[in-house]
């Protein structure tokens, strides 16, 4: 089942998903239960690799260079983290916010490809 979620309001796999999505590659959310009836615990695996979890939106490792390579503006302001990602065309493009750089990085970099909703398993 898809569905469609605001990108806006993405976090953590989802919004890792989505990331994936906006680079068409091909990926899987893999869950497991944690202990003690805790959350479950979720991560991307992109090109079905059971080896490699990715999150950009968490590890600057994997975010770092999509917002390098994307020319994501970041700034922080009034107590949150605002970006920018610009589009093909100038004065165009998308921004976002978020409570780390990378948060906010990657639903711009999202919202660019897709607009304000994504569609997502």
């Amino acid at each position: 089942m898809r569905t469609i979620h605001k990108v806006s309001e993405l976090n953590g796999p989802l919004l890792d998903a989505a990331v994936a999505k906006a680079h068409g590659w091909p990926f899987r959310i893999a869950c497991q239960p944690t202990i003690l009836m805790t959350p479950v615990d979720c991560w991307i695996l992109r090109d079905g690799k059971t080896d490699f979890e990715w999150a950009p939106s968490s590890n600057w490792a994997h975010g770092g260079p999509i917002i390098e390579r994307e020319h994501i503006a970041l700034e922080f302001l009034d107590g949150e983290w605002h970006a920018w990602s610009p589009g093909p065309l100038s004065g165009d493009g998308a921004d976002s916010t978020g409570p780390t750089a990378t948060i906010a990085a990657m639903r711009a970099f999202v919202a660019n490809k897709f607009g304000e909703t994504v569609e997502l398993p």
